[in-house]
Order: structure tokens, then C-alpha cells, then sequence
């Protein structure tokens, strides 16, 4: 137990009779360390919303936002989104990160689209597909993932084109109902 004790102590550089002491500093170190990375994230995720609403689509009456990020996983990845997602009246927002050899992606639909017939679950499995990938979700909000990270930006091109094909299939329903109450 002592030479277990002595090798700690070398560890932490300093002496046996201030191992402990050592180790409450290096946790608390720590502990800051943890909270200074999450606050500088946050600030990360604002500047990227940010970034992104600048650089988004106007397409009619709704914006699209389909980008690759580097969001370092799929918590900031869905974070960036919502947070767009927050600031959008009428979009549909489509993020791309890939990390490791691999593809995450994620996408969010503003509740008056979700209304007008343009689901998430069905976009992102789309662009899931275009890079090896699967996924799916709820119609305001979806998430995959995929194993081609080099076709990330042609997968992303397809957002607009597929929001375009949901919302035409949706108002071709709509004047479809019209007609047949009309004959009626």
C-alpha cells in the first residue's frame, strides 16, 4: 500500500503526505476546465447560428438552411439546429457533420411546413441514403447517420429539391381535395 501510495504520489509530483490535497486541486482543476469547454461550446453554437441564418435560402416564403458544420457530434449538431430552428417563422433546417469516418445528420421543420406537408423523417432519410445511411424521426424533427462522409455536400444539395417535392405533393393533395369537393 505505501509503494502504491509513493508511485501516486510521483504521478501528481508531489509527496506522499499531500496526495490527497493534490488530488482535490487536480479535481477542481478539472472540474473548471469542464465548465470553461461547455461555455466556450455555447459560444461556438451561437456564432454558427449565426453564420448559418446568414447564409440560408430564400425560397418563396420559407428559408432552408442545408449545410455541413463541424459541430464535433450529434448534441451540438441538434443544438445548432434548434437553435436555428428557434430564430426561423417558416424553414426547414438540414446539418451535416462528419466525424471519425462517419456521417451524422440532422434535420428540424418549423411547425406551419410540418402543416404544409413537409416532413423531417422523410428528408433526412433521403439525404441519409445518399451517403450510405439510414434515419429517420418525427415530422418537426429527425436524425441519421451515414458511412460516406466524402458525399456529405452532394447529400446536402438535395435538401432544397426534396423540400420543393414534399411541399408540391402536399399542395397537389390539397388542390386534388378542392376538386374532388367541387364535383361534389
Amino acid at each position: 500500500q505505501e509503494n502504491r501510495l509513493q508511485s501516486i504520489a510521483g504521478i501528481l509530483k508531489t509527496s506522499s503526505d499531500q496526495v490527497e490535497e493534490k488530488l482535490k486541486e487536480w479535481m477542481e482543476n478539472n472540474r473548471r476546465l469542464q465548465q470553461d469547454n461547455r461555455e466556450l461550446q455555447d459560444r461556438l453554437v451561437a456564432y454558427q447560428i449565426e453564420e448559418l441564418m446568414s447564409e440560408s435560402i430564400q425560397e418563396n416564403d420559407l428559408q432552408i438552411i442545408s449545410k455541413e458544420v463541424d459541430a464535433g457530434g450529434m448534441d451540438n449538431l441538434r443544438a445548432i439546429a434548434d437553435g436555428i430552428k428557434t430564430k426561423l417563422s417558416c424553414g426547414v433546417v438540414v446539418l451535416g457533420t462528419s466525424r471519425e469516418g462517419k456521417v451524422m445528420l440532422v434535420a428540424v421543420v418549423t411547425g406551419n411546413l410540418v402543416s404544409a406537408g413537409v416532413h423531417a423523417g422523410n428528408l433526412i432519410a433521403k439525404v441519409a441514403a445518399k451517403v450510405g445511411g439510414g434515419g429517420g424521426g418525427r415530422p418537426d424533427m429527425a436524425q441519421a447517420g451515414g458511412k460516406y462522409p466524402e458525399l456529405l455536400p452532394e447529400a446536402l444539395e438535395m435538401v432544397v429539391p426534396l423540400v420543393r417535392e414534399q411541399r408540391n405533393k402536399q399542395d397537389n393533395k390539397q388542390n386534388n381535395g378542392q376538386k374532388e369537393q367541387e364535383v361534389k
